[in-house]
């Protein structure tokens, strides 16, 4: 059988003396009466330990699962129930008393901490936070000691910038002159990187995806390792940042859906697809079906996580809201009863302990499923969901949950809209929501919550296209989406809300030729405003069309680029300003001592945006190069490198055979192929490849005699009806098409 708790240090299960009675209630008054000791003895003190209210917390945990555990077994003795409701009853009014000695003076942020402040009581949504920072100003609680901190691919300490690259791992960069910047340092990183934190000296890296064999040919630093796949933590020493090392590495089952830190705590969630040994008692994993697990690890300074707690639960989860009490977790449930279709699994996970222990509260179901983060928000003693499903065409609804007994979650009311339409941008602002749906036009709602138990639809705006993402600033959205008038083209909009019964379009922007998009589509902290600055960054990719050199449509060819785009926003209005182009598709654009660093995972660039109709490149440095193939002549490596898109040659570059990526080329040359084999002989390099335009196929001669200075020796095409296994954009071969016979 495999339970749902792999670890609790306090309780597993049954109390171990009685099925019913806990008798280990005297020692949790003991408990008590210590921790009221402890906490009386610290008044006057400078800053509260943030770890002193950890006894009082898992003694509410224990309690509670110990409730639940009565409540499963017991459903219809009343004897059971009239011993639980007492024990409850003497040990929370216990609680609450010496809760209310405890000081409530907030902890001071702690050495390595970031800024990233949990946001008071009652707030909700996500702002604009600072780079170091960037995330959710998830409702904190009345536990202000305890920050939230979100990861990110990108951190700025100093003049240090540290860039996650899904090809090369961790880049350390100098930006101290942000006109000529540096990498000092790189830390190798397998898999698929996903998102970052630091703490003190130390980067922890959450990595997806990622598969090890054993063995010589992939060990890591030397290390010895097990075949595994799964997900990772990798914990980097960046103590001297010009040799940034691997030190620990925590393997992790299935794939790492989200993560947080709360205080001291890693806390990740993962999806398994399969589960090896499960049965259908409520709280455990059904082996139908796939699970979401919750783990968490203290961080203990040292750069080492230590494991502390983990639950697992049905369903795959990949949205959750965190603030510093729970982790609600929303599973999809796509095998759901046939008469209700896909439903939502929201469970609230209790991360109250400053130490780490969890435990899974209570677990309610809503129709739907939800798409993206955005669509999950606790608010005071209630958490609102908006969930879509396709019943009748298509159908939105939004939950209001009570939530001020986590043991009993009930429904407070619900509220459907847009029926026979699609669900897109949702964003809780306060005491209002904002849902934005589509089939034709798009209808932005404007939800009043102030009564939870009765939302209603203030006002509702129809506009063309739809929104994807909202950024609330007071009584105005800055909304990013998609205008469908001409096309399907990037567009930034700006709406009015002060009057919710009116909302207005004041502005908007619009960008490409017939279709383009936006990586913020699926990332949406690569959409950046800058509210100092009045400045929006968005990077954008768009198709155009170049002519050929006559001008006839027939002999010109598509040409796709990706670029950031500056947008100026006031409160009246948004206006487009200059666009720099950019390799790559942009994962992150900041500003920085008076520049703007954008970053794809190909390169890096600086723009300076003093005018910003004409913002200039000032620096460009190369991340990543694509290589097609590679090969060792006369001791040298050397690279065929294309751009991704396919509608450039290529470059022939002569780099260390033993690291590649270190430095700069040694030399190089360009050519006019691409889809490039290479072969060798003595000094001569052989690259067969094809003429992006017409698909000819051709072969280039280089001499490599000087590997500083490599030289074209010759070229030939040939014949027509030789493709090299290609047809039109497809690859057809089976073999290889081209051998090498004895070294000629």
């Amino acid at each position: 059988m495999r339970n749902s708790k792999k670890s609790f240090p306090l309780y597993t299960g049954n109390p171990p003396f009685s099925r019913d009675f806990p008798v280990w209630l005297p020692f949790c008054f003991l408990s008590m009466m210590a921790a009221r000791s402890a906490g009386s003895d610290q008044k006057g003190a400078d800053a509260p330990d943030p770890k002193s209210g950890g006894t009082l917390r898992r003694l509410r945990i224990m309690l509670s699962r110990w409730r639940n555990d009565v409540m499963r077994r017991n459903e219809s003795d009343p004897k059971s129930f009239l011993w639980m409701w007492l024990a409850s009853l003497i040990v929370l009014l216990s609680l609450n008393a010496c809760g209310r000695e405890k000081s409530e003076t907030p902890q001071e942020r702690q050495e390595g901490q970031t800024e990233f402040i949990s946001a008071a009581g009652g707030d909700s949504g996500t702002r604009d936070q600072p780079l170091a920072g960037a995330g959710d100003a998830e409702e904190g609680g009345d536990d202000a000691q305890r920050e939230i901190e979100e990861a990110d691919l990108v951190r700025i300490e100093g003049d240090t910038l540290y860039a996650l690259n899904p090809y090369r791992g961790l880049f350390v960069i100098d930006v101290t002159n942000p006109d000529a910047p540096t990498i000092v340092g790189r830390a190798r990183i397998y898999g698929v990187p996903v998102e970052m934190y630091f703490r003190d000296a130390f980067a922890y890296v959450v990595v997806s995806d990622y598969i090890s064999y054993g063995g010589p040919e992939v060990a890591i630093d030397t290390a010895e390792f097990s075949p595994f796949q799964g997900s990772e933590v990798v914990i980097v020493d960046l103590t001297d940042r010009r040799n940034p090392g691997i030190v620990g590495r925590i393997a992790v089952e299935g794939y790492i859906s989200d993560s947080r830190i709360v205080g001291d705590i890693l806390y990740l969630v993962t999806n398994t697809w399969q589960c090896p040994s499960c049965t259908d008692i409520p709280g455990e994993i059904s082996d139908n079906g796939p699970y979401t697990a919750v783990l968490s690890y203290e961080i203990t300074g040292e750069g080492t996580l230590r494991a502390v707690d983990a639950l697992e639960f049905p369903g795959n989860a990949f949205q959750i809201h965190v603030t510093t009490e729970a982790i609600f977790v929303a599973a999809t449930d796509w095998q759901g009863e046939e008469e209700t279709g896909v439903q939502t699994l929201l469970s609230y996970v209790d991360i109250s302990d400053p130490q780490g222990t969890i435990a899974l509260r209570d677990t309610v179901t809503v129709p739907g499923y939800v798409t993206d983060r955005f669509k999950l928000d606790a608010y005071g003693e209630t958490f609102r969901i908006v969930t879509h499903s396709w019943d009748g065409g298509g159908i939105s609804r939004l939950y209001v949950l009570d939530i001020h007994d986590p043991d009993r979650i009930e429904t407070l009311s619900n509220i459907a809209l847009g029926e026979g339409e699609q669900l897109f941008a949702t964003r809780f602002d306060g005491p209002r929501a904002y849902l934005v749906t589509y089939y034709r036009v798009d209808p932005l709602f404007v939800i009043d919550l102030s009564d939870p138990s009765a939302p209603q639809i203030a006002g509702e705006l129809e506009v063309p296209g739809w929104s994807v993402h909202i950024e609330p600033r007071g009584d105005r959205l800055i909304a990013l989406g998609i205008d469908d008038t001409d096309g399907r083209r990037v567009s930034v909009s700006l709406f009015d809300v002060a009057d919710p019964e009116a909302p207005a379009l004041l502005s908007r922007v619009t960008f490409g030729e017939g279709y383009s998009s936006s990586s913020a589509f699926n990332d949406v902290k690569a959409f950046r405003v800058v509210d100092e600055m009045g400045l929006i960054l968005l990077p954008y990719s768009a198709y155009t069309f170049e002519e050929g050199e006559t001008g006839e449509g027939e002999e010109g060819r598509e040409k796709f680029t990706n670029g950031l785009q500056l947008i100026d926003f006031t409160e009246e209005a948004l206006v487009a300003r200059g666009h720099v182009e950019q390799t790559g598709e942009i994962q992150r654009a900041f500003p920085h001592k008076g520049r703007l660093i954008s970053l794809s995972p190909q390169e890096l660039l600086v723009i300076d945006p003093t005018d910003r109709d004409h913002p200039v490149v000032t620096d460009e440095m190369e991340l990543v190069r694509n290589v097609e193939d590679f090969a060792v002549v006369a001791g040298r490596g050397v690279e065929i490198a294309t751009e991704q898109n396919f509608t450039e040659g290529a470059r022939v570059l002569v780099v260390p055979a033993d690291d590649p990526d270190v430095g700069e080329p040694l030399g190089g040359l360009g050519i006019d192929t691409v889809d490039n084999r290479v072969f060798t002989n003595g000094d001569f390099l052989y690259v067969v490849g094809r003429l992006p335009d017409t698909w000819a196929s051709k072969v280039n001669v280089i001499d490599l005699s000087s590997p500083e200075a490599p030289v074209l020796r010759g070229s030939f095409l040939l014949p027509d009806d030789v493709q090299l296994g290609y047809g039109y954009n497809y690859w057809y071969g089976t073999g290889d098409d081209v051998v090498q016979i004895d070294g000629r």
